[in-house]
């Protein structure tokens, strides 16, 4: 068996509606018109480049280049900006630009926000099922989607344009059918799982230390099988394959330009503590 049957209960629909009005009614008190941070104005400035090349380009639109040509006074410096081939592109994954790009057309500037809530929100579910698999009280679910939704910084990021939520909602149910899987034995839950972390690191490459880790438990105290590992692994890059395409055509690196963009800062704050 797998733990209770997940239902559409009363408590969970206390639980949901519970939430829901939280999210609603900061939502509505949090002004709209700007970002906490520069990392998410870095990544508008990206999506209105994207946006003013028609998809064709995702390097950075600078109207100044009329004075400075050769961009010698970077308007975004290192780690955030990189100048590569003559383009300014910055060191995020152009894949949560474009995709938001989506929801900016049809809805203008609060359509930002629409993604990061929607998986925000989609986080808890997810919670709720983790609880149930790995615990026999009755009040763990509730209690553990509450203190998610307003204990963690999901709270925040959900109400924030930041990709954030969509790389936990991604891993959280992995880790859902993660688990299943060491329960189970069932091949199809690891390779979801697998699938999902893939999704994870569409957003957030930093997932990629997550996706290792939930492969190397599940396959450990799974069934320990060499195939259902290769299983997961091959999953994964089926799911990668799409982003590392893009990634190379959009900005020239399969991986991306974040797994690098800090390492002159490091080179130069290093030797001064040794």
């Amino acid at each position: 068996m797998l733990g209770r049957r997940s239902s559409i209960s009363r408590p969970v629909l206390v639980t949901i509606l519970v939430v829901l009005a939280g999210y609603l009614i900061t939502y509505v008190f949090i002004p709209q018109s700007g970002f906490w941070s520069g990392d998410s104005g870095c990544k508008f400035i990206q999506l209105e480049g994207i946006l003013d090349s028609g998809y064709r380009s995702y390097s950075v639109s600078w109207p100044g280049r009329d004075l400075d040509p050769e961009l010698s006074f970077l308007p975004i410096r290192e780690p955030f900006g990189r100048l590569i081939d003559g383009e300014l592109f910055l060191q995020y994954s152009p894949v949560f630009a474009t995709v938001s790009s989506v929801f900016y057309r049809w809805f203008g500037f609060s359509g930002l926000f629409l993604l990061p809530f929607a998986a925000g929100v989609f986080i808890l579910p997810a919670v709720w099922r983790l609880s149930e698999l790995t615990s026999d009280l009755r009040l763990a679910p509730p209690v553990a989607v509450v203190l998610c939704a307003f204990g963690t910084p999901v709270w925040f990021y959900s109400l924030t344009w930041w990709e954030m939520t969509l790389g936990v909602c991604c891993v959280m149910w992995g880790a859902r059918f993660a688990i299943e899987y060491v329960r189970s034995g069932r091949l199809r839950s690891l390779v979801t799982a697998a699938a999902l972390c893939g999704g994870a690191i569409h957003f957030r490459d930093a997932m990629y230390v997550f996706a290792a880790a939930v492969g190397a438990v599940a396959t450990w105290y799974g069934r320990r099988s060499w195939s259902h590992a290769v299983a997961f692994v091959a999953a994964l890059i089926v799911v990668l394959t799409p982003l590392w395409t893009f990634q190379w055509k959009a900005v020239g690196a399969p991986f991306g330009h974040h797994f690098g963009a800090l390492s002159p800062d490091l080179t130069r704050f290093l030797p001064d503590r040794a």
